[in-house]
C-alpha cells in the first residue's frame, strides 16, 4: 500500500492489515503442523478395474484403500463424511484411481479454465495431484467430475511457494467414468504413467487426493484422504509413495 503524489495506489491499508494477518497465520500453521509424511507402497493388480464409474463388489480389493476424510489443514477426521473411500492401484503401467462418497446434494461443474465461478475444482469432484519425481518440482493435477468430465494441467512449483501452469489440456485422452447414486457418486480413472514421467521411470513419487464438495447451499469445502496442509498444491505435504515389487 502506498501514497503516490496524495492518491492511494494498490490495495487499501485495511486490505494490507488483513493479508498480513493471514499470512502470519498460515505461517504458524505451517511451523506447527503435527503430522509427518506418509509412507505407502501402491498394490500391483492382477486385475484392472473397468474405469467406468461402477465400483463393482471386489473390483478394488488388490488396491490401497483409505476410508474417511480428513478437512484440509486438519487433523482429526471428519465424522460426518465416514463413508467416503478412495483406492489406488497398478496394473501394466496404469495407475487406476477411484472415489465413492455420500452427497445429498451433487453439484457438477465444466469449467476447464481458473478464471471462472464454475471451474471443475468449485463444484463436486475428485482431484488427484500426482508427482512424478519427489526430487523434482513438477506435479500434474488432474480433475474428475461426477458426470466423468476430465481436466488435466501440469504445474511446476516455484521457490517461492506458489506454481506456474505449464499446460492445461482442456482436452484429454485419459479414460474416467462417473456414476451418481442415490445418495452420492462414484469416480474411477485410468492415467497411463507414460504421459506423466518427463525421463526415467515412475517409481518414487507422490501423490495426494483431494474430493471438493458444493452443497446446495454454496458452501465449499475440500476433504482428504491423509492430512494435508492448506491446498493440493502444497507437494510437499503429499503421500510419499512406491510401486509394490513385481
Amino acid at each position: 500500500w502506498t501514497i503516490r503524489g496524495g492518491v492511494e495506489r494498490g490495495i487499501s491499508r485495511d486490505e494490507a492489515v488483513r493479508r498480513l494477518v493471514k499470512f502470519h497465520r498460515l505461517r504458524q500453521m505451517g511451523r506447527d503442523w503435527p503430522e509427518p509424511i506418509r509412507h505407502v507402497v501402491v498394490p500391483r493388480m492382477k486385475h484392472p478395474p473397468r474405469a467406468d464409474g461402477v465400483i463393482a463388489p471386489g473390483e478394488w480389493d488388490e488396491a490401497l484403500s483409505f476410508s474417511g476424510e480428513y478437512p484440509i489443514s486438519g487433523t482429526r477426521l471428519d465424522p460426518r463424511r465416514s463413508r467416503t473411500l478412495w483406492y489406488l492401484g497398478v496394473h501394466d503401467e496404469t495407475l487406476y484411481v477411484a472415489m465413492s462418497c455420500e452427497d445429498k446434494d451433487v453439484r457438477a461443474f465444466s469449467k476447464r479454465m481458473f478464471e471462472s465461478t464454475e471451474s471443475v475444482y468449485l463444484g463436486d469432484a475428485l482431484e488427484i495431484f500426482l508427482r512424478p519425481d519427489v526430487d523434482q518440482p513438477y506435479y500434474s493435477e488432474i480433475l474428475v467430475n461426477p458426470d466423468a468430465l476430465v481436466w488435466e494441467v501440469s504445474h511446476k512449483a516455484t521457490p517461492s511457494g506458489q506454481w506456474d501452469v505449464l499446460d492445461s489440456k482442456p482436452e484429454t485422452k485419459l479414460r474416467a467414468g462417473g456414476k451418481r447414486t442415490a445418495g452420492g457418486y462414484h469416480i474411477e480413472i485410468a492415467i497411463p504413467l507414460r504421459d506423466l514421467k518427463r525421463s526415467g521411470p515412475f517409481r518414487r513419487f507422490s501423490f495426494q487426493l483431494i474430493r471438493t464438495d458444493r452443497n446446495g447451499k454454496d458452501e465449499y469445502r475440500a476433504g482428504v484422504p491423509t492430512p494435508l496442509l492448506y491446498d493440493g498444491h502444497n507437494l510437499y505435504g503429499y503421500v510419499r509413495a512406491e510401486f509394490a515389487g513385481r
